[in-house]
């Protein structure tokens, strides 16, 4: 068994739709996914809910929504315009301004943001760095993780090597560029048994990515509504590599899309060249 690692701390977009930031406030916050429309009006604003949402707030000592460190919840979206001077602000300063416990602060906040909770809980897990910098460069250790696309609004789960190289690489210097490359390329391919790749060798697949390190950057994902029934999904922007080829046609140069798609799923079964 290999134990995986990403250098990305778990961050966790609130929605009403689907969500597991609540899962363990079951008697209060939790409750809330139960109902909708009107129904979620009233039980926001009920003093009994209020109550028990407050006393189980209080008695929970781990939750994967900070309710012990409400400076991880952000907010990332309004309704009203009178909310705008919020964005980007936390769940602690809300309030630190408005005084009263921070769930009754979180239910009237979502009331007058029209019912969308619109925050993200932040560093839910991977957010002490030192401790991801040992984890990442332990042997016993694959940098990666990714769900696959399972949870796309909410989380962006793109962008883990970029964050490996401008951080872990450029900035902190936890590992050196051919290391980071090679454990994100070569180990990976030898531990998963892909025999045809991650190596620049004759005979081998032309999968190449073209960067200079000091023009990458790991920028803050946001929602784009482009899932085939018009629904959001996170996405990061780009990073700022040069070129990136999939079985040696080029997919992507400058940040661009060629619109080539020579990749396929990739068999173990494969012999080395």
């Amino acid at each position: 068994m290999w134990p995986i690692s990403s250098p990305r701390t778990v961050d966790l977009n609130v929605s009403w739709d689907q969500t597991m930031v609540f899962m363990m406030l079951p008697k209060g916050w939790n409750q809330i996914m139960g109902v909708a429309g009107e129904a979620r009006q009233e039980m926001l604003a009920d003093p009994g809910w209020r109550e028990i949402a407050r006393n189980e707030w209080d008695a929970t000592e781990k939750s994967l929504f900070p309710i012990n460190r409400p400076d991880f919840a952000r907010f990332t979206s309004v309704t009203r315009s009178e909310n705008d001077g919020w964005l980007g602000r936390s769940l602690a300063e809300l309030t630190e301004a408005r005084g009263g416990h921070p769930s009754d602060v979180f239910a009237d906040w979502i009331l007058e943001n029209d019912l969308e909770p619109g925050v993200v809980a932040m560093g839910v897990s991977n957010s002490n760095i030192d401790a991801v910098a040992q984890m990442i460069a332990d042997d016993r250790c694959l940098i990666s993780a990714s769900d696959a696309g399972a949870h796309v609004q909410m989380m962006c789960a793109a962008g883990d090597t970029t964050l490996l190289l401008t951080r872990h690489v450029r900035e902190r210097g936890d590992l050196e560029l051919e290391q980071a490359v090679y454990e994100i390329t070569g180990r990976q391919a030898e531990i998963l048994g892909f025999n045809d790749r991650g190596r620049l060798l004759p005979g081998y697949a032309g999968d190449v990515t073209v960067f200079d390190l000091d023009e990458l950057s790991w920028d803050t994902d946001g929602f784009v509504s482009d899932l085939p029934s018009g629904a959001p999904r996170l996405r990061r922007p780009a990073g700022g590599y040069r070129a990136t080829a999939v079985n040696g046609v080029l997919t992507q140069v400058e940040g661009s899309l060629t619109g080539a798609n020579p990749g396929a799923v990739l068999d173990a079964n494969t012999p080395a060249p």
